[in-house]
């Protein structure tokens, strides 16, 4: 799992710089999960805090594995949805 997550990781940080019909033809490749985490990775790199959808135990449990392997934090809002926080620059 870690190996998919550093790839997403690369990607959103590559894509910081990539143009837009490359974008479009990623996102095209890649399945509904891993473009979701692809766009939460993106926005992390950029020091933003992200809202999501954590509606079942199994994406619960994926976004926090997630979470916990890029440093960011994860805090428990209501209905079921999750509050990402960037890492905290060390």
């Amino acid at each position: 799992m870690s190996a998919r997550y550093d790839t997403l990781l690369r990607l959103a940080a590559l894509s910081r710089s990539t143009v837009e019909e490359d974008l479009c033809e990623l996102e095209r490749k890649l399945d509904d999960a891993d473009r979701r985490l692809l766009f939460l990775a993106w926005r992390l790199l950029q020091g933003e805090a992200v809202e999501v959808n954590a509606n079942t135990p199994e994406r619960h449990a994926e976004l926090r594995a997630f979470a916990e392997h890029v440093g960011a934090t994860l805090e428990e809002a209501e209905s079921g949805r999750v509050i990402f926080r960037p890492p905290v620059a060390q």
